[in-house]
């Protein structure tokens, strides 16, 4: 109402709900604690006293989707071969979700999650996955009584082990707010949570990232649950919802407490300059989990790992005191300081050819990276000097197995005309290469 008679028209409203939504979430990200430090690396001696993994966006259909089921499954039996890869605790104590289990929410689509599921949990590991936005596509505002039905624990839950603390808490609808009722529920779980031990993570999951923090959570994000989080520093918060890459290094992010981006067992997406949509090649090949591990002291170390490659890739995170801001490396600010421009290999060619489309395709030696080369600015221009194709293409770096090269459409050329194009590399943090260049006369 009082947004109403402030602003008439709509879009007023929404500009003043988006300037509004920015800066409580520029206030609430502020860490005063925030420095300049080394990026941690976990001892080689880490010994973990609880194990969980976890992943989110499995998209389960009442029929199809064959890929995504095979990986749901494969997930939970690679989690189980990685703790008993481990000499010094072998046990896989959790397997979480954060959210979008299925595609629909359909009764029958949960029983195939849950029986995927159950056919390869062991006896002695928690089975526990939580409601997100397509969860409540069919059943709506049902939709948590038939969870709490099929599920063991309901789509709100607080479980510990070994004083070891992880909390989920879900939604009551598909773009709905939580209530106070939910808040208030939240609120004192994180409580008692942290007066269990104070020096412990307290492991938090939902569906939508918190909104300001992790890759994907400007146009992905939701403002309510973060003025709450930012009150308990020890908070490693996870989300999916935006099918990120989690080998994006914006998907970890420490500000007054840690967020991570859960990525995809389905599909991935996307953005560039703040435009999300963006579905590069191969975006289906997606499948990737953490593996959270916790020491006594309450160290924390965080793996990335790629179902399809069968492999540990990306970076390996340790937080090795989850309750103090003054340790938070993985700030933005110290991020981007310590961010290199990408480079190109000396003598870097770009070779055009033809299509049977009768487009023209632009061929290149990758850049390298100390992380990842998220995109290619790439321009091209006619003898004028007109731009005829200008754009940011995403490369594949979120597979382990990416190619050597890159292949650029740029679409049709006029036969026998000189070109010019420029190619910079581009890392997740902004930093480009200086271009490489060349001229071709289309064919």
């Amino acid at each position: 109402m009082l947004f109403d008679l402030m602003f008439k028209g709509k879009s007023w409203k929404k500009f003043f709900l988006s300037v509004y939504a920015s800066m409580l979430g520029l206030l609430s990200s502020f860490n005063p604690s925030a420095r300049m430090i080394d990026m941690p690396e976990a001892p080689n001696d880490f010994v973990p006293v609880m194990r969980f993994t976890i992943a989110s966006d499995v998209h389960i259909r009442d029929e199809g989707n064959e890929a995504e089921r095979e990986r749901l499954a494969l997930m939970i039996q690679k989690s189980y071969e990685i703790a008993e890869a481990d000499g010094s605790y072998t046990a896989l104590d959790a397997v979480c979700f954060a959210g979008d289990i299925t595609d629909a929410g359909t009764r029958s689509s949960f029983e195939v999650f849950k029986q995927i599921c159950e056919d390869n949990i062991r006896q002695g590991t928690l089975f526990l996955p939580m409601l997100g936005n397509h969860d409540f596509k069919t059943e709506g505002k049902n939709t948590r009584d038939v969870f709490a039905e099929i599920f063991e624990y309901g789509p709100d839950f607080h479980v510990a082990v070994n004083g070891v603390h992880i909390i989920a808490s879900s939604k009551i609808g598909d773009n709905a707010s939580r209530n106070l009722k939910s808040m208030h529920w939240l609120r004192e779980q994180l409580d008692q949570a942290k007066s269990d031990n104070p020096d412990n993570p307290i492991f938090v999951i939902q569906h939508e990232h918190i909104f300001n923090t992790v890759y994907g959570s400007y146009n992905w994000g939701d403002i309510g649950l973060k003025n709450t989080l930012s009150a308990y520093s020890q908070v490693i918060d996870f989300s999916g919802h935006s099918h990120y890459p989690i080998n994006d290094p914006r998907s970890i992010w420490q500000g007054k407490f840690t967020a991570l981006g859960t990525g995809s067992l389905s599909y991935f997406e996307l953005e560039v300059d703040g435009e999300s949509g963006k579905f590069p090649q191969n975006y289906r090949e997606a499948a990737q989990m953490y593996v959270v591990e916790v020491a006594a002291n309450g160290a924390t170390r965080i793996r990335c790992y790629d179902l399809i490659s069968d492999s540990f890739f990306g970076e390996t995170y340790y937080i090795e005191k989850p309750s103090d801001p003054s340790t938070f490396a993985y700030n933005e600010k110290n991020r981007k300081a310590k961010s290199i421009a990408p480079v190109f290999l000396e003598g870097t060619q770009i070779t055009p050819g033809l299509l049977e489309s009768g487009e023209t395709a632009l061929t290149f030696q990758q850049a390298k990276d100390d992380l990842i080369v998220h995109n290619y600015r790439i321009a091209v221009k006619d003898e004028k000097g007109n731009y005829v194709y200008e754009d940011a293409f995403i490369t594949d770096y979120f597979l382990v197995d990416s190619s050597d090269t890159c292949t650029v459409n740029v679409g049709r050329l006029e036969s026998g005309k000189e070109y010019s194009v420029s190619i910079s590399a581009e890392n997740a943090f902004g930093q480009r290469s200086l271009p490489i260049t060349a001229t071709f006369t289309a064919q």
